[in-house]
């Protein structure tokens, strides 16, 4: 008579690997970056005055930059007004989004103020701000609203 025995092999279970612990998620840069201040010298400083104030959602470091957006980009050398210029500015820079502002003359001696917050990474303006101001000294009185606009 044949008999037939089944063995089983039992291995014990492998050791559990241990969790590592996910380190802190990494810190979010914003580098402001101040407006040209000629020919506009009242309406840069009240804009670099909010900027100063102006506190952006997610962000944990600001650093203030002394240059403006597009001194920054000549030294990257990339001076037109596009996603990827901005980009490679905030890379210079270290940092993961931007807020700078432009202030150009506009007809009828008006003032153009745009502020930009800028995302490096998607590469794409996050939030942005614009107004054409009768004269300066309407733009530099409206210039924190429009810094408020831009970084809420």
């Amino acid at each position: 008579m044949l008999s037939t025995v089944a063995v089983a092999c039992s291995h014990p279970a492998p050791p559990a690997q241990p969790q590592v612990p996910a380190g802190p998620p990494p810190k979010v840069r914003l580098a402001v970056l101040p407006p040209q201040d000629k020919p506009f010298g009242k309406a840069a400083k009240a804009i670099g005055d909010a900027f100063a104030a102006a506190h952006v959602a997610g962000v944990d470091e600001t650093k203030v930059w002394k240059s403006p957006i597009d001194v920054v980009q000549l030294q990257v050398e990339c001076d037109d007004p596009t996603p990827d210029c901005y980009a490679a500015a905030g890379k210079e820079l270290k940092a993961d989004r931007l807020l700078f502002a432009t202030i150009e003359a506009a007809p009828k001696k008006q003032v153009d103020v745009t502020v930009t917050l800028f995302d490096v990474a998607t590469k794409a303006v996050k939030q942005t701000a614009h107004q054409v101001y009768a004269n300066e000294a309407d733009a530099a009185a409206g210039a924190a609203a429009l810094v408020t606009e831009a970084t809420k």
